[in-house]
């Protein structure tokens, strides 16, 4: 009896600790979250793959869908509880680090990357905040080129601290 009551309330305290974590959308909104969700998953599939020429501009495309995208711009915690910022950091890092020369394999794919971390920390304050931790990562990479992109997303997480 014991063993089915302590079952019973640790599945209550299970919900109790995702509940912060669920997010609602309207119904109206559906079809946008799928398409997101989609371009999202692909991102990620492709982040173990060997990079060539046709897995950047597939990566470059779940990009501009996922900016293209309104959910985006219109729940920006639902961005970060999906760990948005997370999966373009992983793919920018495994860009940036995967040559030892000063040359960037896949220049557009790390532009559109940045593009999107700019739109991230445009959208909301706790979306800078959540970016903070990859802060030294972005100014230790900001010479490489693509200065601009980064040194916008680092004034912007900057911003948010001071």
């Amino acid at each position: 009896m014991f063993i089915l009551l302590h079952h019973q309330y640790d599945g209550i305290r299970e919900v109790m600790r995702a509940l912060p974590k669920t997010y609602t959308i309207n119904s109206v909104s559906i079809e946008d979250t799928i398409n997101l969700l989609a371009a999202l998953g692909q991102i990620r599939a492709l982040l173990s793959v060997r990079m060539g020429k046709e897995e950047e501009k597939l990566m470059i495309r779940g990009l501009g869908n996922i900016m293209n995208n309104k959910v985006f711009y219109q729940h920006p915690n639902l961005m970060r509880a999906l760990g948005m910022h997370e999966t373009v950091m992983d793919v920018m890092v495994n860009v940036l680090s995967g040559g030892h020369s000063k040359e960037i394999t896949f220049p557009k794919m790390v532009a559109n990357c940045c593009r999107f971390l700019c739109y991230f920390c445009r959208i909301s304050r706790q979306n800078q905040r959540a970016m903070f931790e990859h802060l030294s990562y972005l100014l230790e990479n900001s010479s490489v080129g693509l200065g601009k992109y980064l040194r916008i997303i680092c004034v912007r997480i900057v911003f948010v601290i001071v």
